[in-house]
């Protein structure tokens, strides 16, 4: 895989990995969110100077040049969720290095304007001969990105483009690279599930036997976090019970899996029910995570 390019220097791509880096740097290694989740929390809080005139869709490409950054800080991997597995401050010295990275150039005496990354850049930063492995993973951390800016066309596109990738798979040889997990048909539909959830759009809905081949994952504590992505679609279209039901599942394997991102994922989901008058399902869920301690 060749070297990637140069950095673009994009004044906000820095700006969204230097807040993302102070996020991280204030949370215990227990706490710390997946790195994909801390760009877009970054770019929650960034300031509208911080921002410019970019739009929903560029604000989404920015949080895909931001990853992009990160990982062209490791020649290990082109899998961001990789990532999440290092000790904190593995990922804290990544982001520091991206940071760096990205830093406006002192010599340029012009003062930085926003602007939105160019369209692109990012692949190409990887290099022409991208194997598809890691372009479909690359896609579908893209496919996210867009969906949490609320980009319904360009998720679509973008999952496309993973698909397109996934089906290249079997017909090429293994990356050369360790740490880089298999990318099958599950997995793009998974990233659908977490499109969906993040759009809430009801025909982003998957049917049951597609959500039961989702869910039949063999990694447990990724089976209970992605039935709270499907119970995020469900109460994001209305079906109240159904997105308790999913759930107060989840919840149960988070406590057998004694995994507390699942349970804080569980209570995150609840905030995201405001009614004075909730249905019992729902006084059952707050009465769980209300007993619930890890």
């Amino acid at each position: 895989m060749p070297a990637p390019a140069a950095p673009q220097n994009h004044p906000f791509v820095h700006q969204l990995l230097r807040r993302a880096h102070a996020f991280l740097t204030a949370v215990d290694n227990g706490q710390a969110p997946p790195l994909a989740a801390l760009l877009t929390r970054a770019v929650d809080h960034m300031s509208a100077e911080d921002c410019g005139n970019l739009d929903v869709p560029a604000l989404a490409q920015g949080v895909t040049e931001a990853a992009v950054e990160v990982l062209a800080c490791t020649r290990t991997t082109s899998c961001l969720q990789a990532l999440d597995w290092l000790l904190l401050p593995a990922r804290m010295g990544l982001l520091a290095v991206a940071v760096r990275r990205t830093t406006p150039d002192p010599d340029n005496t012009a003062p930085p304007v926003p602007d939105v990354p160019a369209r692109g850049g990012a692949r190409r930063q990887l290099g022409p001969d991208l194997p598809a492995i890691a372009a479909a993973w690359f896609a579908s951390i893209e496919a996210v990105a867009h969906a949490t800016a609320g980009d319904e066309r360009a998720t679509e596109r973008a999952l496309r483009s993973c698909e397109q990738h996934t089906a290249r798979v079997p017909r090429e040889d293994p990356p050369p690279w360790p740490w880089v997990f298999s990318f099958d048909e599950r997995k793009v539909a998974s990233c659908r599930v977490v499109c969906g959830a993040r759009l809430g759009r009801s025909r982003w809905t998957l049917t049951s036997s597609e959500v039961a081949a989702v869910l039949s994952s063999g990694h447990e504590k990724q089976r209970a976090l992605l039935t709270l992505d499907v119970a995020t679609g469900h109460f994001r279209t209305g079906r109240i019970d159904s997105a308790f039901a999913l759930a107060t599942r989840a919840v149960h394997d988070g406590m057998r899996l004694r995994s507390g991102r699942v349970v804080e994922r569980a209570r995150a989901f609840r905030r995201t029910y405001t009614s004075l008058t909730p249905p019992g399902i729902v006084r059952d869920f707050d009465t769980l995570l209300h007993d619930t301690y890890l």
